[in-house]
């Protein structure tokens, strides 16, 4: 972790300013937070509040795209649990409340399995942050609509998106995409570590998870990774690393 932290700050991929708070990089520094959480090493904690700090506690709100804007939300969360400033995640809260009042099915605007990662972790904190019920009703409603859509109980796979369940691989099975469904993995410990246990939906994050490790673990290849197909991995041979950190 420490390694790949170093690496990446000291080498960051090109990005345009616009693009500095994308789920990309949000992304990135979800994986930060968690590196100085497991390392307690100040640079870490550094590097997060100072990137925090140059979107200044910022979400977008880019028109058609609902859930990727909350990535950042993740980081703000975590670093508020350190310092509770209120700025932290004021912009998160603001734009949460407008997507509550939207109104909109999680299949409608949560329409591919990205989502419920990038989502989900940051209302689940809001909730705890602000103590407001509301974040974990809207989370679980929106949540477990995509559930419905997207999930594949007979494989215990996810679809990416709905385009893809009538599709078939070369082999003639069903396309699941390895990164997709490590989304949802990586996601659920995300949820996790905000719900209260006494939370009606709790015990089915947890099932889930249960049943997806179950399904992946029978797909993991000789090497040790999966590839990008999961049910068809000759379609695509090269190992994927993406997926397989998630799963990892």
């Amino acid at each position: 972790m420490e390694k790949v932290c170093d690496y990446q700050i000291a080498h960051p991929w090109p990005f345009t300013a616009d693009k500095n708070r994308d789920w990309e990089r949000s992304t990135f520094y979800i994986g930060v937070m968690a590196t100085y959480r497991t390392t307690k090493a100040p640079r870490f904690l550094n590097q997060a509040l100072k990137w925090s700090r140059s979107n200044h506690w910022a979400i977008d709100s880019t028109p058609g795209v609902h859930a990727d804007e909350m990535t950042a939300g993740q980081v703000y969360l975590d670093l508020y649990s350190l310092k509770r400033d209120p700025k932290r995640i004021d912009g998160l809260r603001r734009y949460v409340d407008s997507e509550i009042a939207n109104g909109e099915r999680g299949r409608d605007i949560w329409d591919y399995i990205d989502t419920l990662f990038v989502a989900p972790p940051a209302l689940a904190g809001l909730a705890a942050a602000k103590g407001e019920q509301k974040y974990l009703d809207y989370m679980n409603w929106m949540y477990w609509d995509v559930v419905d859509l997207l999930y594949d109980k007979n494989a215990g796979l996810f679809y990416r998106d709905k385009s893809f369940i009538p599709k078939r691989a070369k082999n003639g099975k069903k396309v699941f995409w390895s990164r997709g469904n490590g989304w949802i993995i990586g996601g659920i410990p995300l949820i996790l570590q905000y719900l209260p246990k006494n939370n009606p939906r709790r015990g089915q994050y947890i099932s889930l998870l249960q049943t997806m490790a179950s399904s992946t673990a029978k797909l993991q290849q000789s090497d040790g990774l999966w590839r990008t197909s999961l049910l068809d991995p000759d379609e695509f041979p090269a190992p994927e690393t993406s997926g397989s950190s998630f799963f990892c």
